[in-house]
């Protein structure tokens, strides 16, 4: 570099503090000094500085200073402070970011070198910007004091680190403790220190390059106490002050053991904070030593056993070792229920029989029953039954019509969970009747029944969500669809389609005038309602007006409004429909989950033609033809399912489709589930759909 007046000449910042005095050369002209002598040089657009001796004493430890004429001095020029062979040490301010070529060039007294700012490896003009290896060891190790043993010498060595601050000591596990500490400027690296007194001798457990450092192999529910220590080149620094921690217990919490069958035991806990795996123990008694039966890597275990109690303990492991073992607990019997109650119908006046549940116990445990009834299909909360604990219950003779809903609950010696059986309903009919018009009826009970299909249900489709319903007054429904001769009786006329003609014919032994009546509309459905109730001396549910054509038949239109209060016949809501056909069971059909040629009229038997009504079983209410013949018309207009629980649901508001239920002759298997809907238009009619009626 040039050392002209105008280029950068001697650009130097530092501050010099001394022992010994002496002059170097003069500055240039178009430099300044201060009042200590110090030559400062404008650079970089005139806003800094450079610094050199100029006529200024470097004797001994001096320190530059930061700024001249309120500008920083961010530069120590070249040859800045060559041959000051009586400056020993130098303080670099703050704000120098850059050293000239051989500024300390023949500075043989200079024993020691302060940097208070970060000079980057551009920021040295060369090598030969400070004697020996001092460079190159800041560069590398960025401390901020170096010193050396004497003026020839050629290695720095840094000044070991202030003492670390902000030291803590956390319990990871319950064996392992994280120490941590606030960063120390120009330190390369820590050691740290342990002992389990804070007055004893501490001894190095590790090192580390961060600012944490985790001890591991220690004793569960051990209190640690540790020192930090800075290190760099000039070694390590004082230790700082003690700190402590102790590690976890290590012992599994939530420790249950449970017979899950009559030769296992399974045992569980909550997963311990730091654990790779557990050590299962096991003993006659809860005292005296418990032996290792095995390990696992998940928060449960199962042993077999026979027919012992056992007790057990557990602890956890990590590579550091075992934990402290947990308290010992037994295994607690297990209750299975083999059976559970079933629910039965009955009819007022001819009430007997019982409800009884199988169950098992192990550990020879001893079981004990509680019965409770309910006012709805469930088994929480209820009410006890007093007098009723044994495995099985005496139906009350005096039920009067209606749904009554039982459950048990079962108990046992040795701390065993209770568990409650499924809900058992028992249904009280009145006594079947004939209506003046010859149309047979039976007796619907009120109650609760959950309506729709289960998403486990095959085939089913997305508007059978599952809901409960509650029909709150007993009705009675027609035990057969409504036949061609009953209709032909009310309407005078048959619409059939089946009507004896050829390829209409019915089956072999089958009666003609007892096949159901179809081809019908839904207003010829409640016209006919209408008419059976005024031949019947009834008040008419319906109300029709607007009545396309204005006499005669199929009845294309009209505005019908229903007072559900009146005693006529109507047509049945959807859920009493559903309600009705299920006659309590939960089933795909109310004859199981299958359905067969024996148990309803539809493709597979049906030989593409309605039958005789009554041919089929019937259900546990005396209903038949529920699933197949003919679908039946219900009042609702077709919409989804009301979201939560509905009591005595009457369907959409408004829609363009009626429902219709039940499935046909001419339906596939799917079609006669309980929960399948169907829907059409009022004004449809056709040779599938026909209809059955209710009333108070």
């Amino acid at each position: 570099m040039k050392k002209t007046s105008k280029l950068f000449g001697i650009i130097v910042s530092l501050a010099v503090i001394g022992v010994f005095m002496v002059t170097c050369d003069e500055p240039a002209k178009d430099k300044e000094e201060n009042k200590e002598g110090y030559a400062f040089e404008l650079i970089s657009g005139n806003t800094e500085y450079s610094i050199s001796l100029g006529k200024a004493k470097a004797t001994g430890e001096i320190k530059l200073p930061a700024s001249y004429k309120k500008l920083p001095v961010t530069a120590i020029a070249d040859n800045a402070f060559a041959s000051c062979v009586n400056m020993t040490g130098i303080t670099i301010p703050n704000k120098v970011t850059r050293i000239g070529d051989k500024a300390f060039d023949g500075c043989t007294s200079l024993l020691k070198v302060t940097f208070t700012s970060t000079i980057p490896e551009s920021g040295f003009s060369s090598v030969n910007s400070f004697p020996g290896d001092l460079r190159g060891k800041y560069l590398a190790e960025g401390i901020r004091t170096y010193s050396r043993t004497s003026g020839s010498g050629t290695i720095w060595t840094g000044t070991p680190p202030d003492i670390p601050s902000g030291v803590t000591a956390i319990a990871e596990s319950f064996s392992s403790i994280v120490v941590s500490w606030s960063s120390v400027t120009g330190a390369t690296g820590y050691k740290i220190y342990r002992s389990t007194n804070a007055a004893d001798t501490f001894t190095e457990v590790g090192t580390s390059v961060t600012t944490s450092f985790t001890d591991t192999g220690l004793t569960a529910s051990t209190t640690c106490y540790y020192k930090v220590a800075a290190t760099n080149s000039g070694g390590a620094g004082t230790q700082s002050n003690a700190v402590n921690a102790a590690t976890e217990s290590g012992i599994p919490e939530g420790i249950t053991a449970i017979a899950t069958s009559s030769s296992s035991i399974t045992i569980s806990w909550s997963s311990v904070t730091g654990a790779t795996g557990y050590k299962i123990y096991r003993n006659t008694s809860a005292a005296g030593t418990f032996t290792e039966i095995g390990t696992s890597v998940i928060t449960s275990f199962t042993d077999t056993y026979a027919s012992t109690t056992y007790y057990y303990k557990v602890a956890a492991t990590n590579n550091g070792g075992i934990g402290l073992q947990s308290s010992a607990v037994n295994a607690l019997p297990l209750i299975t229920i083999h059976t559970h109650p079933v629910s039965t119908t009955k009819n007022v006046g001819n009430i007997s029989g019982s409800l009884s549940v199988s169950a098992s116990v192990t550990q020879e445990a001893t079981l004990s029953y509680k019965w409770y009834s309910n006012i709805t299909p469930s088994n929480i909360g209820g009410n006890i039954i007093n007098g009723a604990t044994s495995s099985s219950y005496t139906i009350p003779t005096n039920l009067t019509a209606g749904a009554y809903y039982y459950f048990v609950e079962i108990s046992a010696t040795g701390g065993a969970a209770s568990v409650r059986s499924n809900v058992a309903i028992v249904y009280v009919l009145l006594p079947p009747i004939t209506s003046s018009s010859g149309i047979s009826m039976v007796y619907i009970p009120a109650g609760t029944f959950t309506m729709g299909s289960p998403t486990s249900e095959a085939n089913r489709d997305g508007d059978e969500t599952q809901h409960q319903v509650t029909i709150s007054k007993g009705f009675y429904m027609g035990k057969y669809e409504v036949t061609q001769e009953q209709y032909q009786a009310v309407m005078g006329i048959n619409p059939s389609f089946f009507n004896r003609e050829s390829g209409r014919e019915p089956a072999a032994g089958e009666i003609q005038s007892r096949r159901p009546v179809e081809n019908v509309t839904w207003y010829d459905a409640v016209e006919f309602c209408n008419k059976l109730s005024a031949a019947e001396g009834l008040t008419s549910v319906y109300t029709i007006s607007g009545r396309t054509p204005a006499s005669g038949y199929p009845i294309t239109s009209a505005a019908v409004t229903a007072n559900w209060n009146a005693n006529g016949y109507r047509l049945p809501t959807e859920a009493e429909w559903e309600y009705a056909c299920r006659a309590g069971t939960t089933t795909v059909y109310y004859t199981g989950d299958t359905i067969s040629d024996n148990t309803g009229w539809y493709t597979s038997n049906s030989n593409n033609r309605s039958h005789e009504v009554g041919l089929k079983p019937p259900n546990a209410w005396g209903l038949h033809d529920m699933h197949g013949n003919v679908c039946e018309w219900c009042w609702d207009w077709y919409g989804s399912y009301a979201s939560g629980a509905q009591t005595d649901p009457r369907g959409a508001a408004s829609d363009y489709d009626r429902v219709r239920r039940g499935g046909s002759w001419a339906s596939d298997a799917q079609r006669l589930r309980s929960a399948y809907r169907l829907n059409n238009g009022p004004s449809n009619r056709y040779e599938i759909i026909g209809f059955r009626v209710v009333r108070p």
